[in-house]
């Protein structure tokens, strides 16, 4: 797996090049920040992409691969989890639908909710994934503004 340095905005970025095969998305690490959903979103626009849609079981797959095969390469030191992050889901009000950051709506029911997931009444909450049994991306709602160490771009 290939990587590289980049600032943006004062933050050391290190960008993972898609690794083993052309799979659509790229994990960044921060090395020296944190990010909430829509500092994460705006990373992610810096380099023409945006937040993951997770819609299909080989967009998932897809998303797992990045993410194990980041994690691995990732062990090497570096101050990063790479096993939590956000995708572009969000639910601006606790009554409303959840949406992808494109305006459509969520397709309902979505498998890849951890269990007992969404549970949030609360306004401005987003889909943040995270990595269980080191292979296994599940989903939860958490509020837009809670911090996260890595961003998945599509």
């Amino acid at each position: 797996m290939l990587s590289k340095s980049k600032y943006v905005n004062g933050l050391n970025l290190l960008i993972l090049q898609k690794y083993p095969r052309d799979v659509r998305f790229q994990a960044i690490a921060g090395y020296n920040g944190t990010f909430d959903w829509y500092q994460s979103r705006a990373v992610c626009e810096t380099f023409g992409r945006n937040l993951a849609i997770i819609k299909t079981e080989a967009d998932m797959a897809d998303l797992n691969t990045t993410v194990v095969l980041s994690k691995l390469y990732l062990q090497q030191g570096i101050n990063t989890t790479m096993n939590r992050f956000y995708i572009g889901l969000i639910r601006e009000l606790a009554a409303g639908d959840w949406k992808w950051y494109t305006g459509e709506t969520l397709d309902v029911p979505w498998p890849y909710w951890r269990t007992g997931q969404p549970d949030s009444v609360q306004d401005n909450v987003c889909a943040r994934v995270k990595l269980w049994d080191e292979q296994l991306l599940l989903a939860s709602d958490n509020p837009c503004d809670n911090i996260t160490l890595d961003i998945i771009c599509e």
